[in-house]
């Protein structure tokens, strides 16, 4: 039996390296892009967990961030049989290019474990938050038979267009583990 209780303030840095998940499809609506951001981080993590004099229980809370630069892109061609209005359908084809970058992440738990002897077996949960610019983009494009569409038409399609994102997305954490 543990002489006293479990309690304890933890600070630490880390370093890693992202992976990338694939789906069992292996594609992402609507032309398959998917940009698996790869690349490096490093980060803090901080928390406190308690226990009272004559309980087995733990509680505790931790935060954590990591910085660094995960990145990623992919791009596939595209082809779309469109109805012009002139004479009849034409068809044009493109590349749609995805960009994503990941710059910072982290989480805020919550803990509870169940203390035996100097083992400690606890479940984590809480917040979880990543910054991400998305970036992404139409180019190349070309047509099939440029006489099916006007002047406007060839314009704004040749000229493809950009559009960029930079937010901070929410979701959950959730885990478990055992000090001994």
């Amino acid at each position: 039996m543990r002489m006293r209780p479990f309690s304890s303030f933890v600070a630490a840095r880390r370093a890693g390296k992202a992976v990338t998940i694939v789906f069992p499809d292996g594609t992402t609506a609507p032309f398959g892009l998917s940009a698996a951001p790869k690349g490096g981080f490093g980060g803090i993590q901080i928390g406190y967990n308690w226990q009272a004099v004559g309980s087995p229980w733990v509680f505790g809370i931790e935060a954590d961030a990591s910085f660094g630069r995960l990145r990623g892109e992919d791009a596939k061609p595209f082809t779309v049989n469109a109805s012009t209005g002139n004479e009849g359908d034409g068809d044009y084809t493109g590349v749609a290019r995805l960009h994503q970058t990941i710059d910072a992440f982290g989480t805020v738990r919550g803990r509870i474990g169940y203390a035996a002897d100097t083992l400690l077996v606890y479940a984590t949960g809480g917040l979880a938050w990543a910054r991400v610019e998305t970036r992404f983009g139409v180019d190349s494009v070309a047509f099939d038979d440029p006489e099916r569409f006007d002047p406007e038409q060839r314009a704004a399609l040749s000229s493809g267009g950009n559009a960029s994102r930079k937010d901070v997305h929410f979701g959950y954490a959730v885990g478990g583990g055992a000090h001994a």
